[in-house]
């Protein structure tokens, strides 16, 4: 996956028909060196990890509605990331969107259902799981305004999980 990300950072910061295409979108940075739309390399390189992953075996065939529901949701929070950057949507317009992609997540039973010990009732753990999408999404989206910041920190958190998982 980190291969395959930096593999596409390079080509588009690098291949021209691809940095002309990116350079003439609307709200194209001024300075030359930052990665305007940097997130696609993120997700792209996110997912074919994840399927190739499911595809050679290590993930069980049980998997694949989680799979296509978060290949979903993704794309769907990517695609509304994406738009807003070109066409510049008001806040409650993205509000909504994201409140229905965690929605869709809730209901496809991706879905925070306790806390320790304590098990939620529906509405907590729909509040609370909307709470996290929203939140999280929002947080990157944020620190996503110095360039590298955000994918710095995402890896530092996938880095965790990853040791506290297999560790």
């Amino acid at each position: 996956s980190l291969a395959l990300s930096k593999l596409l950072i390079y080509l588009f910061m690098n291949v021209q028909p691809v940095h002309n295409f990116v350079r003439h979108l609307p709200h194209y940075p001024e300075e030359k060196n930052i990665m305007f739309f940097g997130g696609v390399a993120v997700v792209v390189s996110f997912l074919a990890t994840l399927w190739i992953l499911y595809l050679v075996g290590p993930l069980a065939g049980k998997n694949l509605y989680l799979l296509s529901v978060i290949t979903l949701c993704l794309g769907l929070m990517f695609g509304l990331g994406g738009m807003d950057d070109v066409f510049d949507f008001k806040a409650w317009i993205k509000f909504i969107v994201q409140i229905s992609i965690a929605t869709i997540l809730y209901f496809s039973g991706i879905k925070i259902v306790r806390l320790g010990d304590w098990e939620l009732w529906d509405g907590l753990s729909y509040f609370l799981t909307t709470l996290w999408v929203i939140g999280l999404t929002n947080a990157v989206n944020l620190i996503d305004g110095k360039d590298g910041l955000a994918g710095g920190v995402i890896q530092l958190s996938c880095a965790t999980l990853f040791f506290i998982y297999f560790g």
